[in-house]
């Protein structure tokens, strides 16, 4: 079964499929769905100023209210305090229903062979300290590591993993004597379902004030339970990563430009797609300011915070340059994974004909499949959302696909693209508007969740 393609299992039934031809098919109509969605968000965001139609017909044929000019939120915000709290415990009751259903299936799977089972919180690390968790906790404990420190392992390819979660990990040894592995590992989660309970709080609040509650309470669903949902509260960086992505927008949209900076530069020295941020900074610096009044040097000075975004990524820069006297040591340390860039599209296209050819079907059911629909339909979205949503999240969308899609080889795709939240509010817009589809949608990706969850805990390749 192990050995097992799609391919073979369509030839048994006298279904010939040419990889290559394949290829080019999906390469073409992936780039053709990328171009289309592209021109629609340009076309949204630059007729107006440039005077192809006005604002309010705009708005009218997008049916978007008010798009035009922007104003900032508008909405007053009360009960905030309740707000969080009932948020936070749904965040974290949709965190424990993950860990308790995975624990049960490790215990039957344990006694199934022959193994004795232990109790839920013994047995916590051992379900979820997997494929780069163990990385974060080694580089909490010993910080980055040269191959001339290495004596045996490869921990000098770490670097490749961004620094703030594992600083933070680190920071938490102070409260501890003597911090081990269960601690940092302890630490790690702990972050993680703090930063889930604060993101989703903001994400909730930002939903509510571009659209409405109704569609605040889709897209906090679909969030919480997408597939990729298990990361959420486990030793990875995704929690914190959305986390302070949110915020971002968040105190974008309110124009309070110095945060939103601090913010992205915090997300840019997370991960290596948060330095992406920039470009919905300057997409919504220019339309705040396109109807301002105010002097061209004041203009430029609330621009000025976007350098603090590029900050995140060059002080990860310098720590490479530091220990390994390189700045882009954490590229050459990349190929040991078979991971370079590459056109995205042409990398989504190798990742449909491995649908079809890879000789492995579990891997195929896991990984390379959820992949493919995944990027797929982010990009249908993409398309489908040029008149549900503001150009500056659609511009995150644009860099997102182009950049988050392009490493070859990339196993954790599934993952890498949970983090893009405008594609919940999409999905809870579609939703609202067809509660049966929507609730459709929502009971698939829940189930498709905790498919991948216990993939995950049985050892798979969900990474």
């Amino acid at each position: 079964m192990d050995k097992l393609s799609v391919d073979q299992i369509l030839k048994s039934y006298g279904i010939e499929v040419n990889g290559d031809i394949l290829r080019i098919i999906i390469e073409i109509a992936v780039l053709l769905l990328f171009v289309a969605a592209t021109a629609g968000a340009l076309y949204q965001w630059l007729a107006p100023k440039f005077g192809v139609v006005s604002p309010g017909r705009l708005g009218r044929l997008l049916r978007i209210n008010g798009f035009f000019p922007d104003n900032g939120f508008r909405r007053e915000e009360t009960g905030l305090w309740k707000t969080f709290l009932i948020i936070s415990v749904l965040v974290l009751a949709s965190r424990f229903l993950i860990y308790y259903l995975c624990y049960i299936v490790r215990v039957t799977q344990s006694v199934n062979q022959g193994y004795p089972s232990y109790g839920f919180f013994d047995s916590f690390m051992n379900i979820w300290n997997r494929w780069d968790s163990p990385h974060y906790i080694d580089i909490a404990r010993d910080w980055y590591l040269t191959e001339a420190q290495v004596t045996q392992g490869d921990s000098y390819l770490f670097i490749v993993f961004f620094p703030l979660l594992p600083l933070l990990m680190r920071f938490s040894g102070i409260f501890a004597a003597e911090p081990s592995n269960a601690f940092y590992f302890a630490s790690g989660c702990i972050i993680s379902n703090i930063a889930m309970c604060v993101g989703c709080f903001y994400f909730f609040r930002l939903v509510q004030q571009e659209y409405d509650r109704k569609t605040a309470v889709w897209a906090l669903l679909f969030l919480l339970f997408n597939p990729a949902s298990l990361f959420f509260g486990i030793c990875y960086t995704e929690a914190l990563f959305l986390c302070l992505c949110v915020m971002f927008f968040w105190y974008l949209r309110k124009e309070n430009y110095i945060a939103a900076g601090i913010l992205g530069g915090l997300a840019a020295f997370t991960r290596s797609l948060g330095v992406l941020l920039a470009i919905p900074f300057f997409v919504q610096w220019l339309d705040s300011q396109a109807y301002s009044e105010h002097k061209l040097g004041s203009k430029l000075l609330r621009l000025a915070p976007v350098f603090i975004i590029t900050a995140g990524t060059l002080a990860y820069l310098g720590i490479n340059y530091f220990i390994y006297g390189n700045p882009l040591q954490f590229m050459e340390y990349q190929k040991h994974w078979g991971q370079h860039f590459t056109f995205f599209a042409s990398n989504i296209a190798d990742i449909g004909v491995r649908v079809i050819f890879y000789d492995n079907i579990n891997s195929v059911l896991v990984m390379w499949l959820p992949e493919f629909l995944v990027m797929v339909g982010t990009i249908a979205l993409y398309l489908v959302g040029g008149n549900k949503m503001r150009p500056c999240y659609l511009a995150y969308m644009m860099v997102y696909i182009v950049f988050g899609a392009s490493p070859a080889w990339l196993l954790s795709g599934v993952r890498y693209f949970a983090a893009l939240f405008p594609v919940y509010m999409l999905l809870a817009v579609f939703a609202k508007n067809h509660k049966i589809a929507g609730g459709v949608l929502l009971g698939l990706s829940v189930a498709a969740m905790f498919a991948m969850a216990v993939a995950f805990v049985s050892g798979m390749s969900v990474m």
